[in-house]
C-alpha cells in the first residue's frame, strides 16, 4: 500500500491528528518550560536575592569600615577617637549579621567555599585608645583570635591581613 493509494480524506484526517499531536507536544513542553522559569524565579527571590542585598550591606559597611579605620590615626582628639571606635564596633555587629544572613541561606558548595574564604580574611582593626596600640582582631570560624602590635604614640598603623 503506498501513500498515493490512500484515500484524500484518510490523508487530510491524517495530517490534522499529527498536527494536533505536535501543537500538544509543544503545549507540555512549553508548561514544563514555565514551571522550571517559575522554580528559578523563586530561588533566585528567595536565595540569590537576600544572599545580593546582603553582600551589598558587606561591601557598603567594609568600605565605611574601612574609611573610619584610615582616619584613626589622623585623630588626636580622645573624645573622637572613642567615637569612631563605637562606631566601627557597630559596623562590625552590622558585618556580623549579613554574614550569618549569608550563613543561613542554602548554599552551593562554590558559595559555602568563598563564605568560609570571606570568613576567615574577615578582620576589624581596633586602635586601644588608652595605650597607643593597634589591637587586630580576625574572626577564624567559631573562634576568635587576637594579635596586637606596637603602635607609634598616639598614631596606630594597622598592619597586613594575618597569615
Amino acid at each position: 500500500m503506498r501513500f498515493r493509494d490512500i484515500r484524500i480524506g484518510v490523508r487530510i484526517n491524517a495530517g490534522y491528528a499529527i498536527l494536533i499531536v505536535l501543537m500538544l507536544v509543544v503545549i507540555v513542553l512549553a508548561g514544563s518550560r514555565i514551571y522550571a522559569i517559575r522554580a528559578e524565579t523563586d530561588d533566585i527571590l528567595q536565595r540569590d536575592w537576600v544572599a545580593a542585598k546582603a553582600t551589598s550591606k558587606i561591601h557598603g559597611l567594609a568600605r565605611e569600615a574601612a574609611t573610619r579605620i584610615t582616619s584613626l590615626p589622623n585623630q588626636h582628639e580622645l573624645a573622637r577617637r572613642e567615637a569612631n571606635q563605637a562606631h566601627l564596633e557597630a559596623i562590625k555587629q552590622g558585618i556580623d549579621e549579613q554574614v550569618r544572613i549569608l550563613d543561613g541561606l542554602d548554599a552551593r558548595p562554590e558559595e559555602r567555599r568563598l563564605l568560609e574564604h570571606t570568613r576567615r580574611l574577615l578582620c576589624f582593626a581596633q586602635d586601644d585608645v588608652r595605650t597607643g596600640r593597634a589591637r587586630r582582631r580576625c574572626c577564624r570560624g567559631a573562634g576568635h583570635a587576637d594579635a596586637d602590635f606596637a603602635g607609634a604614640g598616639k598614631s596606630a598603623a594597622v598592619r597586613g591581613p594575618a597569615r
